[in-house]
This record gives structure tokens, C-alpha cells and sequence, in this order.
């Protein structure tokens, strides 16, 4: 195991002993991170890749049973009220539609997004709610690049469109 492999700490130790069977290594993502994932769409396929279907499984039921309404979110089908963006954060939001004209990985779309509104003088919290508004109706969720990019490019750049009117 990959503890085998480090120094014997004792919290290493203590998660061996506590493993009932087969020591199951806990993946190299954090568990909020992978219960967003499941939550995007399209997400199935970097989970298999990574590895992380068994612990999707208990994303899953945390996410269902136990996460608290804020760790909760959903891509709304239908434009959200958008009312409480200013007219900035819909410019902002307009501005983002010729990042999806081509292929770009989540980090760079995150810069990306984050170099936007520097360009539009607008504060990086308020850029990050307006995507968060007109995507799933709330003020605040996963990494942006990455809920952006579990979706259909033609939706992103129709619901941005859409959002800054």
C-alpha cells in the first residue's frame, strides 16, 4: 500500500488498523471535490478514469442523506432569476462565450475565467456568482471551470448568452 511505501506515521498506522478487509486506499481527491463531481453531468467518465467509482458511491449517499443544503447543487434546465446580477456581471458573463469556441483544459478555462474579469474590472467573487447565478440559481458552488466543462459547450455559451440580457 501507499502507506507501506512512506514513513509508518501513526495516523497511517491508525487507518490500516482500522480498515475492515482489504485496506482501501482513500483517493487523492478530496471528498467534497468528488461529491461535486457527482453532481455535474458528464462527470462519469473522469471519475472512472481516476478510478473513483466505489467512493462516488458513498459521494452519492452523503450527498443524498447527510450534506448540508450548501453543498448541494443542481444545473438548472431553465434560465434561474438572474435578477440580482448588475448589469457588469452580465457583461461579464457575455464576455466568456468565445472561451467555449475551442477545446481548453479545467485549468486553464479557470484561469481563464479568472483573467476575464480582471479585463472587466470586476472582483473575482462577483464574477464566480454570476456564473453560479445563471448556471444552478444559487450564489456559490464548484469550481466554475469545472461545472463548465461538465456541461455541452453550445448550452454554456447559450445559457451566457441568454444570462447577459
Amino acid at each position: 500500500t501507499e502507506f507501506e511505501n512512506n514513513e509508518n506515521t501513526d495516523g497511517a498506522r491508525a487507518f490500516e488498523l482500522s480498515a475492515l478487509g482489504e485496506i482501501k486506499i482513500p483517493p487523492k481527491f478530496r471528498f467534497l471535490t468528488l461529491a461535486q463531481w457527482v453532481q455535474m453531468p458528464n462527470m462519469e467518465e473522469e471519475i472512472k478514469k481516476e478510478g473513483l467509482e466505489e467512493w462516488a458511491k458513498f459521494a452519492r449517499i452523503w450527498i443524498e442523506r447527510f450534506a448540508p443544503e450548501s453543498d448541494k447543487f443542481l444545473v438548472q434546465k431553465e434560465l434561474p432569476d438572474i435578477s440580482s446580477l448588475s448589469d457588469s456581471q452580465k457583461e461579464y458573463l457575455k464576455s466568456l462565450v468565445g472561451l467555449f469556441e475551442a477545446e481548453i483544459n479545467a485549468e486553464d478555462l479557470q484561469a481563464a475565467i479568472y483573467e476575464k474579469s480582471k479585463e472587466k474590472e470586476l472582483k473575482s467573487v462577483d464574477a464566480f456568482k454570476a456564473i453560479y447565478t445563471a448556471f444552478l440559481g444559487k450564489d456559490h458552488g464548484p469550481k466554475a471551470a469545472w461545472l463548465l466543462q461538465s456541461l455541452d459547450a453550445d448550452f454554456v455559451k447559450e445559457r451566457l448568452q441568454e444570462s447577459s440580457q
